[in-house]
This record gives C-alpha cells, structure tokens and sequence, in this order.
C-alpha cells in the first residue's frame, strides 16, 4: 500500500505520521510503498495542527500499490484560556490575580452589640441556693411535726426530744440564710458577667441583701436604690 495525504484544497502533505493498527508504519510520507498482509487493516494519519483521520481498508491479496488516501483538514483553534501563568507561557507577563473579598468590618466596628458569653457560675450558685432554701422548708415542716407531737408529753417532755426539735428550727434557719445568700451572689454574678465586666454595674453595687434570724426562721430582705 501507498499512504497518500492531502489538505483540503489538494496539496499533498509530507510530515505525516501514519499508523497500522496502531503501530507506526512511516513518520513521513514520501510515495515509498509498504509491504503490507492482505485483509482489513485500520489506517490512522496525522499531522501536527490537523485533525487525525482513520479508517478500515480492505487489502486484497496480490493487490500491489494500493493508495490509502486520507484528507487532513486543519484542526480547530482551541479558546484560549481566561487567565494564563507566566510560568506556562514562557512570557514574563505577570498572571492575573484573582480577586481578593474585602474583609467585613466587624461588629464593632459596625455598631452592632457584640455577643457577651455568660458565665455558668450564677446558675450553679443560683442552684445551690434553691436547694438551700428547699432544705429550710423541709426543715420547718420536720421540726413542726415533732413539735406537734410534744404537746402529748409536755411538760414533762425529755430534754433530748427538746433538742432534736430546736436542732430542726437551727438547721433550717442555717439552710434560709444559706439559701438567700447564695441567690444574692447569683443575682450580683448574673448581673456583672452579663455587662460583659468584672466591675458591678451601678444597679449590682446598690443592690443590697440582708438576713435575720427570727424566733421561728429567719426574716430576708433586699433592698434597690434607684
């Protein structure tokens, strides 16, 4: 067979590589016949800047001188890219830098609250001071039963029994004192970390807490300058 190219208009082309089911047959096309086994054989030409073609021809035995003709047509333009690297073009043309978002100016420096974290404390000792203050109760309603039940025995009620009734009324005045103070320091640690400082706040620091004992518990009173 002999391979022959042209270009759309005609002309024959010559720096051609052409491939025999898939091995190299010749580089160059110079109207040099190859010896070739007689059957279907796919033909591939190529050449630089031009679109491949293939195609299956039939070779017949015996057959001498074959022409395998094949028309390479130029290849498309490809799109050039967007933005292309110095590095990969070989120029000295800086690359396009992509551009950078301005950073968003904070919520301070828009006038917006910032977020203020609260601190766990307050309700922790908010918590123990409820608690306290449940205690008290259970307390009073302990110490009342028993002192009910030394109306059946008075006066001749045992020291022992009189004691364990003012222990009662003692704790629970303790757990009052106990309960109320701690919810003071809740509310004043609620207050300061909430302002987002470690000073009081003119409200906190005239926020005042008192405690009493009383003859049957203990009397709180809070007191709010304004």
């Amino acid at each position: 067979m002999v391979p022959v190219a042209r270009d759309e208009a005609g002309q024959p082309l010559v720096d051609v590589e052409v491939r025999m089911d898939g091995q190299v047959l010749c580089t160059q096309i110079d109207g040099t016949g190859h010896d070739v086994d007689p059957g279907v054989h796919e033909f591939t030409f190529s050449a630089a800047g031009r679109a491949p073609q293939t195609e299956k021809i039939l070779i017949a035995q015996g057959e001498r001188n074959h022409q395998v003709l094949m028309v390479l047509a130029a290849a498309p333009a490809a799109t050039p890219p967007v933005a292309v690297s110095a590095v990969a073009t070989g120029h000295n043309e800086p690359a396009q830098a992509a551009p950078v978002a301005e950073p968003r100016p904070s919520s301070e420096a828009r006038g917006a609250p910032s977020e203020k974290k609260t601190s766990v404390w307050p309700y922790v000792v908010g918590g123990t001071g409820l608690a306290a203050l449940g205690l008290s109760i259970a307390f009073v309603t302990w110490g009342h039963q028993d002192l009910e039940l030394l109306d059946g025995c008075a006066p001749n009620c045992s020291q022992d029994s009189l004691d364990h009734v003012q222990n009662l009324y003692l704790a629970a005045d303790i757990s009052l004192a106990v309960g109320v103070g701690a919810l003071g320091v809740a509310t004043w640690m609620f207050i300061t970390s909430s302002g987002g400082s470690a000073e009081p706040s003119k409200e906190s620091a005239e926020l005042r807490w008192d405690v009493a004992p009383t003859r049957g518990g203990a009397f709180a009173t809070m007191q709010q300058s304004f």
